[in-house]
């Protein structure tokens, strides 16, 4: 149960919905097994009650490792040994060690509201250790800089892994600052008078098409172009509604992968949805 638990636990909370689902769940199996409890014994009862939790916690953390299970599994193996933060594409991975009983992140870029809290590596039943502290950041749009502090057991500092700190005045306090390549991330998103920039990320060289119910699903009416390497875009008047569209390189049929809502089309394959509102 415990190895279930640490593994789902990596990924940080987001599913609330699903969370307060499963909440539900275990109050009302545990209501069960309370008025069981008036003809079982009272170890019986406890029995009963740890089943309920383990299955919880394994559904739960099912939930949570979902969510960003691909970034983890790419990265988890490059973390070997605590240093210096690693700037790896769009992302920062932040290491502590493992004899820190607890650490956390606050971010200037979100006014210090929200604490990050920091996982560990999963390790094997052999290992003597326990695991070493990380923290995945993805670089927030347009930002060359990353300043921060790290909370370990509880006292609020500076980064011992890391050298660079500047004086914050509004804090009155020194804090941790990385500086990072300026990213922009790209997707396909609606824009003012009823635009809508459709955006495919692929190999370099392709033809890209676009069809949707919007057009009939003509595949042939619009081509995307390659602004980027392997980046295509297509800006196009849509109409206000709600629209199915994918992707068609040669035959081959695409969901949009930065746009996470889809629905089966009338043929019975998966589509993007798109809503217009403006």
């Amino acid at each position: 149960m415990m190895l279930l638990f640490c593994g789902g636990y990596i990924v940080r909370m987001r599913f609330y919905t699903v969370t307060a689902f499963y909440v539900k769940f275990l109050i009302l199996c545990l209501n069960i097994q309370i008025k069981n409890a008036e003809t079982n014994s009272m170890g019986s009862c406890n029995r009963y009650k740890n089943y309920i939790v383990v299955f919880f916690l394994g559904i739960f953390s099912f939930s949570l490792f979902a969510f960003d299970e691909a970034v983890y599994k790419q990265f988890i193996p490059k973390i070997k040994t605590v240093q210096e933060p690693q700037v790896v594409g769009q992302y920062i991975i932040f290491t502590q060690p493992e004899y820190i009983r607890h650490a956390g992140i606050a971010f200037e870029f979100e006014q210090y509201k929200t604490v990050h809290h920091f996982v560990r590596v999963p390790v094997s039943r052999e290992s003597t250790g326990a695991g070493i502290l990380f923290y995945i950041l993805e670089i927030p749009e347009n930002i060359g800089e990353i300043k921060y502090r790290v909370e370990l057991d509880g006292l609020w500092t500076n980064d011992p892994t890391h050298y660079k700190t500047v004086y914050d005045h509004a804090l009155g306090l020194s804090i941790s600052q990385i500086d990072v390549p300026i990213h922009r991330y790209y997707k396909t998103q609606v824009l003012e008078n009823g635009l809508v920039q459709f955006y495919f990320k692929g190999a370099v060289g392709e033809t890209v098409r676009l069809a949707g119910s919007f057009n009939n699903w003509d595949p042939f009416m619009y081509e995307l172009t390659e602004v980027f390497p392997g980046e295509y875009f297509l800006v196009l008047p849509v109409p206000k509604g709600e629209w199915l569209y994918a992707f068609f390189i040669g035959s081959t049929r695409y969901v949009d992968p930065t746009n996470h809502l889809t629905r089966f089309s009338t043929d019975g394959k998966s589509a993007s949805v798109l809503v217009v509102q403006n």
